[in-house]
């Protein structure tokens, strides 16, 4: 029988790329000036693309627990880069909505974004770089419930 070697596996080389891009990227911010996490980014992208979302909206488009986004979004407000608002239509549910600090940082995290990206691609073919989102996908379709 052949032995399992972790450092070899899929879901090993998958949770090993994704934090060498956080981590890579949280150093990039550091180093701008900028106070804000990978995870604060990832946020920032969604309320950018449609403000005034539910916490459980952005919950579900980060692929995480809303008890982890509240603790995001409690860092963030802190920071001044969004603000809670009751839901008009359902009083327990909060709308997170971007400050004019949250929007502004749009331009400034946006281009330390293209470039870590840039950085983590290199070495891929536009072909190679295709092929493996559309399996990073089908794999992400396998797993779902």
């Amino acid at each position: 029988m052949a032995r399992y070697v972790l450092h070899n596996s899929l879901g090993f080389l998958l949770s090993t790329a994704n934090r060498s891009l956080i981590n890579r990227l949280n150093r990039e911010f550091l180093a701008a000036g900028m106070d804000v996490t990978a995870e604060h980014w990832a946020v920032l992208n969604e309320l950018w693309r449609a403000d005034g979302l539910s916490q459980q909206v952005i919950a579900d488009r980060m692929g995480k627990n809303k008890v982890s986004v509240t603790k995001i979004i409690d860092a963030m407000e802190k920071r001044a880069l969004v603000k809670r608002v009751d839901d008009e239509e359902d009083r327990r549910r909060k709308r997170i909505y971007l400050t004019p600090s949250g929007r502004e940082m749009q331009d400034a995290l946006s281009p330390l974004v293209s470039h870590v990206t840039e950085d983590a691609q290199t070495g891929l073919s536009d072909s190679e770089l295709a092929t493996l989102k559309t399996l990073l996908r089908q794999l992400v379709r396998n797993l779902e419930p």
